[in-house]
This record gives structure tokens, C-alpha cells and sequence, in this order.
């Protein structure tokens, strides 16, 4: 085999294997686009599923007689937090012994003898 037979075949070579290069790139570009669909539809049963759950939520709450700000306020609180809540408890419980500690100071003079209404 001459060299220009040589070329004349790896053209060939090259011009089959970019045509199966095409083929992939367009079965890729067809499963992206069916990716894409399935996870908009995902997202969008997903947020579904959350937004019932949270109407039965505040329903069950609802017929407790808790109300919407009372969970405001609990969960900004962080009253349902899990993770930290050792910690938070004995944090809580040192703040509220400082506080008290406060309390009870404003309460005695430098002397330490009771002043005031206490």
C-alpha cells in the first residue's frame, strides 16, 4: 500500500468514525433534553408533594388551635432544631442563669444588702 492509499484510507476511517461521532452527540443531545423535561418534572411534583404537606401540616395545627404565628415564632426560635439542641439547651440555660444573676444584682446595693422592692 502506497502512501496515498494510505491517506486515502484513514480519510475514510476518519469520515466513518466522525459520522458515529455525530450519531452519539445527537442521541446526547436528545437523552439531555429528556433529562432536562424529567427533572422539571420532578421539581415541579416535588414542590407539589411539599405544598400539600404543608396545607395538611398547618391543617393538623390548625385543629389543635395553633396558629401560624405561633410556629413563626417557634421555628425562628429555633425551637425545632435537632442537631444543636444539647448544646442550645445548656447555652439557654446559661444565658437565663446570667440574666437571673443580673436581676439579682440590680436588686443589691454595693454592700450586698437588699435595696429597692426586692
Amino acid at each position: 500500500m502506497n502512501t496515498d492509499e494510505k491517506i486515502a484510507a484513514y480519510s475514510e476511517k476518519v469520515e466513518v468514525k466522525k459520522k458515529k461521532l455525530d450519531e452519539i452527540n445527537a442521541v446526547i443531545e436528545k437523552k439531555k433534553t429528556a433529562a432536562a423535561a424529567l427533572k422539571a418534572d420532578i421539581d415541579a411534583l416535588s414542590k407539589n408533594i411539599f405544598e400539600l404537606e404543608a396545607q395538611r401540616l398547618f391543617s393538623m395545627l390548625k385543629d389543635k388551635g395553633i396558629g401560624i404565628g405561633t410556629v413563626i415564632e417557634a421555628v425562628s426560635t429555633g425551637i425545632f432544631d435537632d442537631e444543636n439542641s444539647a448544646a442550645d439547651s445548656k447555652e439557654n440555660g446559661a444565658i437565663n442563669s446570667t440574666i437571673e444573676q443580673e436581676e439579682n444584682k440590680n436588686e443589691t446595693g454595693s454592700s450586698g444588702k437588699t435595696v429597692g422592692n426586692a
